[in-house]
């Protein structure tokens, strides 16, 4: 009989699909035409194309390059000449006739800083600094979060801080008008950042919180010195680690930091004297509201500095109210010390 057919071939596997086409890359903005001629509403025409351009190009480096100061720089300027914000009059009872900020963003930002999650507040503020061009605060929460994102940012962290002094150093009205929702166009944070004398963008610039970070590393070392009697080097310690850094918030967090460390050294009095100067600050810019561990810190040194050490006009027991109103739990940690 006849030997059996082989088997039919398998067919053979279908060819592999074409590679998928690269990403187109993204086309920088065209440049605008300078105006022809004298005629004044081409040239206003052409200014509002650059300030668009300028806009285009800081959005593609943030995307590319984050850490760009560049893109800063483009934003702000661009921001505020576009916007015109120099041309706004001040309004009757200091409220503009629009509404010009973001609702709860600053509450979701302000947890998102306690968490360090730097990037995160970086990616929702900066956008907002030029959509909402009349709202200060975005640019003090991109401030925070460069200077915690480390040294490859610091950079850009000056450059956020320089241009927002120069903003407010211009248009020192601009920080008291609320829009016509009521809300600030510069929360008190952001007035106590802004007032200070300059200098200091970034100084932070080692992570876990820059200015924070320096200060928590100087006190450990500076609690070795008060242990073996030098409360006075252990003072110079804590001054050295901000390197000539300077501003409300850095001078807020150097006092809270002295004033801790004298306590650790038996003078509560000495902290006092810083705490009292700090007590002023917390009032006048309402940190309370926007920068509650802060303020539980404030408080915290305060009871502790009356605790064994009674001072005349002072009441622990009202600050001890004061303290679990703003934090229950801070409250607790003290007497179950």
């Amino acid at each position: 009989p006849a030997a059996p057919a082989a088997p039919a071939a398998a067919p053979a596997p279908p060819p592999p699909p074409p590679p998928a086409p690269a990403a187109a890359p993204v086309a920088a903005p065209a440049a605008p035409s300078a105006p022809s001629g004298a005629d004044l509403t081409s040239v206003y025409k052409t200014l509002g194309s650059t300030w668009d351009a300028l806009l285009q190009c800081a959005d593609i480096i943030f995307q590319n390059e984050p850490h760009n100061p560049d893109s800063y720089s483009l934003r702000r300027f661009a921001t505020w000449n576009k916007s015109k914000f120099s041309e706004i009059r001040q309004p009757e009872g200091g409220k503009l006739s629009f509404p010009g900020n973001k609702p709860g963003l600053l509450e979701k930002l302000d947890e998102q800083l306690a968490n360090e999650e730097w990037q995160a507040v970086l990616q929702a503020a900066e956008p907002e600094c030029s959509q909402r061009p009349f709202w200060v605060d975005p640019h003090y929460y991109v401030f925070r979060a460069l200077e915690g994102l480390g040294k490859r940012y610091a950079a850009a962290a000056t450059a956020v801080e320089g241009q927002a002094r120069a903003f407010a150093a211009s248009h020192p009205a601009a920080l008291e008008l609320r829009f016509s929702n009521d809300a600030p166009l510069a929360s008190g944070p952001t007035k106590l950042w802004l007032s200070s004398s300059g200098g200091g963008g970034g100084e932070g610039g080692d992570g876990a919180g820059g200015v924070e970070g320096k200060l928590l590393a100087a006190l450990g070392e500076a609690r070795q010195q008060v242990l073996s009697g030098e409360l006075g080097p252990a003072v110079e310690t804590v001054r050295g680690a901000l390197n000539g850094a300077r501003g409300r918030r850095a001078d807020f967090l150097l006092g809270l930091t002295l004033a801790r460390l004298c306590l650790d050294g038996g003078r509560p009095e000495l902290a006092r004297s810083q705490l009292d100067r700090l007590a002023s600050d917390c009032e006048r810019y309402q940190l309370a509201d926007w920068e509650p561990e802060l303020a539980v810190q404030l408080l915290e040194l305060r009871w502790r500095s009356l605790k064994d050490s009674p001072a005349e006009g002072e009441d622990p027991d009202a600050l001890y109210s004061r303290l679990a109103a703003l934090d229950l739990s801070a409250a607790l940690a003290l007497t179950d010390a």
